[in-house]
């Protein structure tokens, strides 16, 4: 009788193992938004203006940040609408953050690469946006890589935890089952 307990722990305890395992693995959660931001490093002033959120992305293998290389409100405001201004935060003060196929960004970057985004054309464009959805003029703008991971958040911490969350389980049930018996 004991060993049939001990038998379904450790079948359950697989299926456990699975599910905390490859599940996370099939969606990253990424913190998405846009803004704007300077800094005055002679007089140690850093000025944000942003608007982050956490959104679950489907498929994705990786986030990012990006800046505009030039002209950082004529691209933030094709990329994600609204008012920008480069007279206070300068040409390349702008920002945007995603997930993987926001904006056209398919293939995973590294930090400082150089890429092209664009909003669709057609309204299904995935990346964050100000107000109201609106279809994109489908013009490319260059943007550098700023940051890019393969993290929930990006930050590694929640993956190890989620990973190794059950085995401790797992094992912490086994002992408890051996003592018993």
């Amino acid at each position: 009788e004991r060993r049939k307990k001990m038998a379904l722990i450790q079948k359950n305890g697989v299926l456990l193992c699975f599910l905390f395992l490859i599940v996370p693995s099939m969606s990253l959660y990424c913190k998405v938004g846009y803004g704007q931001t300077i800094e005055q490093q002679n007089k140690y002033i850093h000025f944000w203006s942003k608007s982050l959120w956490t959104r679950n992305c489907p498929g994705a293998t990786f986030c990012w940040e990006a800046r505009p290389t030039i002209h950082s409100a004529d691209a933030m405001a094709d990329l994600v609408g609204g008012d920008w201004n480069d007279d206070y935060w300068g040409d390349t003060g702008g920002f945007v953050r995603g997930c993987q196929s926001d904006f056209g960004l398919d293939t995973q970057p590294t930090k400082g690469d150089f890429v092209n985004l664009a909003r669709a054309v057609d309204g299904s464009e995935s990346g964050v946006f100000v107000l109201d959805q609106f279809k994109g003029s489908g013009k490319n703008w260059e943007f550098r890589i700023n940051e890019v991971c393969a993290e929930d958040l990006c930050s590694s911490a929640s993956r190890i935890l989620i990973g190794v969350l059950p085995l401790l389980l797992v094992g912490g049930m086994t002992m408890f089952l051996h003592i018993l018996s």
